[in-house]
């Protein structure tokens, strides 16, 4: 595991260790640099698997070929047995077969390797740079091209993190506003799009070349819906075998290991599916104080279930002040509340062991979200409620409430009930347009290309007519859509940032790309029935775990932001949103007050229930601003942490 940077063009290698420097937490143990001519690179190493031998740069025979790695191949050893009979293996790292495959297949070696990955190959003889991301999106690529207007000459850096990229101070800081526009909407910026105007980001499944300097960008994998199984008993044995086969994988390691275990269904069956490989497993769980629905229960039945040396630990509303080093590591806004507990648990787990194994990527997989069912049960409205009872008594009945936060964008989905995309977009969204309108200034709104882009996103996933893939189910368009852009921009960013912090290795296996493919290839029937989800992952897992954790019903990890605003971090958060001028640069004071001062809303406490879902709502939206402002002033502002 590793953080990897480079520059073509240009060899500074000053530059080159200021980018490694910035990012020595990726890799405490080793650090490496190949220069060639106007092409140099750099890693920094956190040791996982061959801890004598495996140091980078590497390189094939006669050195003409060098790489830098970020990652893990897992079926490495079988790769190896093959390249063996024509290659002199130097070392016994996964890194080298990623060489010696290159040698024997060009840029087809991708197609062999089952892993996270992110490296940067350099053919010297041919002057030709080969950059590769894994096919989900696991690891993380960043990349600036800047073009010399007189010379016609361009200089290309890489990165594993921004923060690398901006220690070249050539490389201007502006924000692109529609990917802000895309933050407000999604709170994290989707595809190759980032924060910044002049940074790009390698997207998951695609691969880069640099041929004697010109840059070319292809797609090497995709998922496809086609074809969907509805046999429950292949599909069962399918994802059961897969899943073992994915978690046995990950347990290869040279180095302490241990894994998440929230008793929910995804951590507790790849926890159960770890103890058929390896007796000593340590596991950890996160709640937080004062909070009567933390998972400590269940994950310690699981625990004594399964056998594990169990971890509690307990958060407090102080944890609050780890936010700007959250954020620094972040590298991008990702207005995500459970950065904050994923910061901490890891925090702790490092004291034990180095790599965690994590139960990412389930429901993005086997729809495990709550807009899955929601999306499901305002189809089902659509088909029964007569458009007259919607229009004249459901809709009416909407508006005597107090109008503002979730209530307003139900209003909104049921006037578009009837149009998959629109339900979507007012069901998951953090701002919707009317907000965004409330929210930001004219001069904001005026920079966007169209503030109904980040809507538009979805067009491709939900209405585009050639895509055979999502005509047979609503639910794939969501699918589909959450696998290629929330899990890589917010669930999988997270969990890269948030371990490296700490100087961790994490692994997903529900994000083994053979599981992916299988999952995907399931149709949606099996997987959500009624209010039960990721049915199929249950049946084929049952076996391994208490009826009870089977049985119980998906709970989202809860982080009691609301809490926190409405006590002692309100005067900070106000003081702090009110006096930047960053904000008050793009919007509108009356909206940020009305954000600030929900909870003192009386109007809330007539319905109980109501207030609940209000605060929750509105605090997730001062969260995501908070989290731009700091992200701003650590970026942009170079505000020290």
């Amino acid at each position: 595991m590793c953080g990897i940077c480079g520059m073509y063009g240009i060899e500074d290698k000053t530059l080159l260790k200021s980018m490694m420097q910035v990012m020595k937490y990726r890799g405490p143990d080793e650090e490496g640099i190949y220069t060639n001519k106007n092409f140099c690179m750099g890693m920094v190493r956190l040791s996982i698997i061959d801890l004598s031998t495996g140091k980078q740069p590497i390189y094939n025979e006669d050195e003409s070929i060098a790489i830098t790695f970020n990652g893990e191949i897992y079926n490495y050893i079988e790769i190896r047995a093959q390249l063996e009979k024509k290659h002199k293996f130097k070392t016994d790292s996964d890194t080298e077969v990623i060489v010696h495959a290159y040698e024997e297949l060009g840029l087809d070696c991708l197609k062999k390797f089952n892993g996270m990955f992110a490296f940067a190959l350099y053919d010297s003889k041919k002057d030709f740079l080969f950059i590769a991301r894994d096919r989900l999106g696991i690891k993380p690529l960043y990349y600036s091209e800047i073009k010399d207007e007189e010379t016609k000459k361009s200089q290309f850096f890489f990165a594993s993190e921004i923060k690398c990229l901006l220690q070249n101070k050539d490389i201007k800081k502006d924000l692109d506003p529609d990917a802000l526009n895309q933050y407000l909407s999604y709170r994290f910026v989707l595809g190759e799009k980032t924060i910044l105007k002049n940074v790009k980001r390698l997207e998951p499944g695609h691969y880069l070349t640099l041929n004697k300097g010109i840059l070319k960008i292809q797609k090497y994998w995709d998922v496809s819906l086609e074809n969907q199984t509805d046999n429950v008993a292949k599909a069962k044995k399918e994802v059961h075998d897969e899943l073992k086969d994915a978690v046995e994988r990950r347990l290869i390691s040279d180095v302490p290991l241990g894994a998440l275990l929230s008793g929910g269904l995804d951590s507790s069956a790849i926890v159960a599916m770890m103890k058929q490989f390896t007796e000593n497993i340590k596991t950890f769980t996160i709640g937080f104080e004062g909070e009567p629905d933390n998972e400590f229960r269940q994950a310690k039945l699981v625990s004594d279930h399964v056998g594990t040396d169990h971890t509690e630990l307990t958060l407090s509303a102080s944890s609050l002040k780890t936010l700007p080093k959250i954020i620094y590591h972040l590298d991008e806004p990702v207005g995500d509340l459970t950065t904050l507990p994923a910061y901490q648990i890891f925090k702790e787990a490092k004291k034990h062991v180095t790599v965690m194994v994590m139960g990412e990527g389930s429901d993005e997989i086997f729809m495990g979200y709550e807009q899955y069912r929601l999306m499901k049960a305002t189809k089902l409205y659509d088909k029964a409620m007569p458009k007259s009872i919607n229009k004249y008594l459901v809709r009416p009945s909407l508006n005597l409430l107090p109008r503002d936060g979730a209530f307003d964008k139900l209003g909104e989905l049921l006037d578009n009930v009837k149009d998959p995309q629109n339900r979507y977009y007012q069901l998951t969204t953090i701002f919707n347009d009317k907000e965004k309108h409330d929210l930001l200034n004219t001069e904001t709104i005026n920079s966007f290309a169209y503030l109904h882009d980040d809507y538009k996103i979805l067009t491709k996933y939900f209405q585009n007519p050639e895509n055979k893939d999502h005509k047979q189910n609503e639910l794939n368009s969501v699918m589909h859509f959450e696998l290629k852009n929330w899990l890589v921009s917010d669930i999988l960013t997270r969990s890269d940032r948030m371990t490296m912090a700490h100087s961790m290795e994490g692994r997903v296996p529900f994000m083994d790309h053979k599981l992916v493919e299988t999952a995907m290839k399931i149709h949606p029937k099996l997987k959500l029935k009624g209010n039960n989800e990721k049915l199929i992952l249950k049946q084929a897992t049952q076996s391994l775990l208490p009826k009870e954790i089977i049985k119980r019903k998906k709970q989202r990890f809860f982080t009691p932001i609301d809490h926190f605003f409405g006590g002692e971090f309100k005067e900070l958060t106000k003081q702090t949103l009110l006096e930047s001028k960053f904000i008050n640069g793009i919007c509108k004071p009356d909206y940020i007050n009305k954000l600030l001062n929900y909870q003192e809303n009386l109007s809330y406490k007539l319905f109980l229930k109501r207030h609940k879902l209000t605060s929750q709502y509105y605090a997730r939206q001062l969260w995501s601003l908070l989290v731009l402002d700091q992200w701003h002033d650590i970026f942009v502002n170079d505000k020290k942490v």
